[in-house]
């Protein structure tokens, strides 16, 4: 169905949730195997989907972090790996207005203040529970006017959205010096992750981050030898 509407997000999604399917039945078998040494010899087990999986994983460069973000009706599922291997896989829960919030730290970075946000999208306001909305006219309570209130807006999303996307996994990534190759899904595509709040600063700080569309396509670049097409994405 989602191939014959042409959903691209929604193959991507779908394909991401598979290939962690498949991982997981990979290191199931593995441990049956291990256990039960005659295990290996049943015909009818066969690990080529699972072997697939694997070879994609090879397609991460030595030292460099591949985070893959998939988009489910009420969480988000993050999920870590580096060259050959998966080291987490994250559930994190998020509201139904997080998606949202995502969509205007995007529209904010795209305004030089106040007065051009307004030009381009509306009036910024900010909500009793610290998120913001923007509307086509005045509300008296929480419009976002000065400079000082429109810059706090950027900053405080910064922050929100990196507790979600980015603080889950922080303890796995070095503060500063690595590679993080990412694959967002849906709305997250349009996040320029670099900017996002990441321990005691942002994370292009001390990071190297580049975007790729998924691990399959990661494969086709590294067997094409075209290092070349993951490129930091412009703010």
């Amino acid at each position: 169905s989602a191939r014959q509407e042409n959903n691209d997000d929604l193959i991507l999604s779908l394909e991401t949730q598979k290939l962690w399917a498949l991982l997981n039945e990979h290191n199931f078998k593995s441990a049956l195997a291990q256990k039960y040494p005659a295990y290996k010899k049943m015909r009818e087990i066969s690990l080529a989907d699972a072997s697939a999986f694997s070879d994609k994983l090879e397609a991460i460069p030595w030292g460099a972090y591949f985070i893959d973000y998939s988009l489910l009706p009420d969480k988000i599922l993050i999920s870590l790996a580096q060259h050959g291997e998966v080291i987490d896989v994250c559930p994190v829960a998020i509201d139904k207005n997080f998606l949202r919030q995502c969509e205007i730290y995007r529209e904010i970075l795209s305004a030089h203040d106040p007065k051009d946000f307004q030009d381009k999208y509306g009036y910024l306001h900010k909500l009793p529970d610290d998120g913001y909305e923007v509307w086509e006219t005045i509300h008296e309570a929480g419009l976002v006017t000065s400079e000082q209130e429109f810059h706090a807006a950027r900053e405080k999303l910064a922050k929100a959205l990196g507790d979600v996307l980015l603080a889950p996994l922080a303890q796995y990534l070095p503060s500063a010096g690595a590679n993080i190759i990412i694959s967002p899904d849906g709305v997250l595509s349009n996040i320029p992750f670099e900017t996002l709040a990441y321990k005691n600063g942002i994370l292009i700080d001390g990071i190297d981050v580049s975007y790729v569309p998924s691990l399959s396509v990661l494969q086709l670049m590294h067997n094409h030898g075209n290092a070349e097409v993951v490129k930091r994405k412009d703010l």
